[in-house]
């Protein structure tokens, strides 16, 4: 389920560093050694091998030099990089996992379509006017092949690397749908929404204002400065769920 898949080994551990998808070799020489017998890339071998994040290596005390000086590379092995590299790998890892949790306790009950309850705190309107409907795992595949995401696409927001879901908000017998990206640093990059009204037509961001500004609410204006791990999410969800006007839902 949504839950699990954020919570799954490779959803934890990607991207702990900034751009380390674990899927080239920290060694500049691999690409030359794998070359040399008959092989591809290292990406196409990651299934069988598993993956290589730089910040392991790092931890153990590995640090290949600038690829860029293959001839005269090495490897240095040190215990004080490794001992450096440890704390900071742990607590990077430690607070991956809380914010992970967080997100995914609110994953499971967006499946059976509830939205988690908020603080008080928050400053959303009070009376709910639209109802969640569906909420399911989806594909970076599947977003990049619908119509109502060419804008995203276009500014390369998404990539194979984030997580997708798909929800449906419905009130009366208007269907939102909504494409939500998760980026690997939850909540530091917020959910990005792109959304699509079935309504009298089909309307999007790219031929309707009113579904425009919606966008622009959730993943422009949005007060993220105290945006949290245990409600982030949700009160995106809840904001789409109670806007006042029929003629965005």
């Amino acid at each position: 389920n949504a839950a699990r898949e954020v919570l799954s080994n490779e959803s934890v551990l990607v991207e702990l560093v900034e751009g380390d998808f674990g899927l080239e070799s920290p060694n500049p020489c691999t690409p030359y050694q794998l070359k040399r017998v008959g092989l591809g890339s290292f990406q196409t071998l990651v299934s069988d091998l598993g993956y290589v994040y730089g910040w392991a290596q790092k931890v153990c005390g590995i640090d290949f030099l600038n690829k860029h000086n293959i001839k005269h590379s090495a490897k240095q092995i040190s215990d004080q990089l490794s001992q450096t590299n440890v704390e900071l790998v742990m607590k990077t890892i430690k607070k991956r996992l809380k914010s992970r949790y967080a997100l995914a306790k609110q994953l499971e009950e967006l499946e059976r379509n509830i939205i988690p309850s908020l603080p008080t705190t928050i400053d959303l309107p009070r009376t709910t006017v639209s109802t969640l409907t569906k909420w399911s795992s989806s594909t970076y595949q599947a977003f990049c092949q619908s119509k109502f995401t060419e804008a995203l696409m276009e500014a390369e927001i998404a990539s194979p690397n984030d997580i997708f879901y798909l929800a449906v908000i419905s009130r009366d017998k208007a269907n939102l749908q909504a494409f939500v990206v998760i980026k690997n640093d939850y909540p530091l990059a917020p959910p990005i929404f792109s959304l699509c009204l079935n309504y009298n037509g089909v309307r999007n961001s790219q031929n309707d204002d009113n579904i425009r500004d919606m966008e622009r609410s959730i993943n422009v204006d949005w007060n993220h400065e105290f945006s949290n791990a245990n409600w982030l999410l949700s009160a995106q969800i809840t904001s789409l769920c109670r806007q006042k006007s029929k003629k965005t839902l």
